[in-house]
């Protein structure tokens, strides 16, 4: 039998096929990793946090803070269930909770609160959760739940770099933008945009690229930005609905100034009336949220090739 007439036949076989894929399960720890849980700990508020792969019998860390263990049986873990959710998998009270109230993570360990979010491969499938724990009841914000998304994507970008350089067969991807460059940069970009926890980690990822960051909540203050450093700033990259001044609103100020910066244009939806405002306006380096690293990536040389 094939291997697509067994992925065919049973979806968890599937999973822990494609989890095999990326050969990162019992391989050494990585400082990457380990800042994602610090950032993720840190950003929620949680005294534990870990970033685990589910295969058959277990739930194993590739990462984790406040925690000793490097896996747990994975018919006594909250993960078991978050891998199963197409979302943000919480439980504020496992006291309370039939499902949990009588594992040892929660007799023994006294862990009560857990947020999972799934990390989800390109093809959907899910092989494991980045997840924060704490001792004490309690709920998680809106904020919270966005920087672990974010936090999990970066995570899969990291599997995906991973699991590329020991596949030797080609992977079907969008082409990159040719700039005759290796990375991204130099340069410098101001990140707009009114949610902290994404503009925190869509700074970090820029950074990552190389670039030299700003940051504004607003378009108001990010213009009040650029006149202070009109040359220090090469890029804009902004958010479509924020208060005070949105995207569009910012893209139409910064199109009138003598010299207008690169922008590209980030949003979790673009409507008909936004796509054919901003294409009114030539701006073509378009970003939907979520976005991997790459995506952000080639999304800023866009529209640096714009300018150019």
């Amino acid at each position: 039998m094939g291997a697509s007439s067994v992925i065919d036949a049973d979806p968890e076989q599937a999973r822990l096929a494609v989890l095999r894929s990326y050969r990162i399960v019992d391989t050494p720890p990585e400082s990457q990793f380990d800042n994602i849980v610090r950032l993720a700990a840190d950003q929620c508020q949680a005294g534990t946090a870990g970033l685990t792969l589910v295969d058959e019998k277990r739930c194993w860390f590739k990462a984790r803070v406040g925690v000793d263990r490097t896996e747990i049986s994975r018919d006594l873990s909250f993960s078991n269930h978050a891998i199963r959710s197409s979302g943000i998998f919480v439980v504020t009270d496992a006291r309370l909770d039939h499902r949990f109230s009588h594992l040892p993570v929660v007799t023994k360990d006294g862990f009560n609160f857990f947020a999972g979010m799934p990390l989800v491969t390109p093809h959907g499938h899910c092989i494991g959760a980045l997840c924060v724990l704490d001792r004490q009841p309690r709920e998680i914000l809106p904020t919270q739940i966005a920087a672990l998304k974010m936090l999990s994507q970066r995570a899969m970008d990291l599997f995906e770099q991973h699991r590329a350089k020991h596949v030797t067969s080609p992977v079907a991807s969008t082409p990159p933008v040719s700039t005759g460059e290796s990375k991204v940069g130099p340069g410098s970009v101001l990140i707009v945009d009114d949610d902290d926890a994404v503009r925190s980690f869509v700074c970090v990822a820029c950074r990552r690229l190389g670039y030299q960051v700003w940051e504004s909540p607003n378009g108001i203050e990010a213009l009040s930005l650029l006149d202070k450093d009109p040359d220090k700033i090469s890029m804009v990259l902004t958010d479509v609905n924020m208060p005070l001044m949105d995207g569009l609103e910012l893209v139409k100020a910064l199109k009138k100034r003598p010299s207008i910066p690169a922008i590209a244009v980030m949003s979790g939806r673009f409507d008909p009336y936004i796509l054919s405002s901003l294409r009114a306006e030539g701006i073509t380096a378009l970003l939907s949220k979520p976005f991997s690293t790459e995506e952000l990536k080639q999304t800023l040389l866009r529209a640096k090739a714009a300018r150019a």
